[in-house]
């Protein structure tokens, strides 16, 4: 309990949060990976996801940007001292307070976890749009957002 040690702990992210996944460059392998036949473009992704965020229902946040390849989906940070005896349960000293941990971590992770992906998939060269709102999300959300498709093209060659 003195401190100064290395904490492991295993995180979820993403119950609520909507994922939108795009690729940065044009790969005929990786569209048969994933069943596509066809593509766009999206010339202006900043204005692209604030379209699609103007129909999101419950928003709390949104964010985007490229996905960070590493060895392991694991984030690693030195939070100095910590005192461990402020995750101690009161009402059971045997139990970790869980919302104390989350209290101290999360503000140290930022949006980091919703782009960790594992070095072994970056030929996807992924891009990610993330929408945060304020319940559990299912497993997708169906929008008709015609207003987004002023900041994308069909693509010009295929070698793009």
């Amino acid at each position: 309990l003195g401190g100064g040690q290395t904490m492991v702990v295993d995180t979820a992210s993403g119950e609520t949060a909507y994922v939108l996944c795009a690729s940065m460059h044009y790969d005929e392998d990786l569209m048969k990976s994933f069943g596509c036949d066809s593509y766009i473009r999206i010339n202006n992704t900043t204005d692209f996801g604030v379209a699609i965020t103007r129909q999101i229902p419950s928003l709390m946040s949104g964010f985007e940007g490229p996905c960070i390849y590493q060895k392991r989906r694991v984030v690693e940070k030195d939070l100095g001292y910590v005192d461990e005896s402020q995750f101690i349960n009161p009402n059971n000293p045997a139990e970790k307070n869980t919302k104390a941990i989350g209290s101290l971590l999360f503000p140290h992770l930022g949006h980091y976890p919703f782009f960790l992906k594992e070095k072994s998939f970056m030929k996807q060269a992924e891009y990610r749009f993330v929408w945060i709102v304020q319940n559990i999300v299912g497993d997708f959300i169906d929008l008709k957002v015609p207003d987004a498709r002023n900041f994308c093209s069909p693509p010009m060659t295929l070698t793009e």
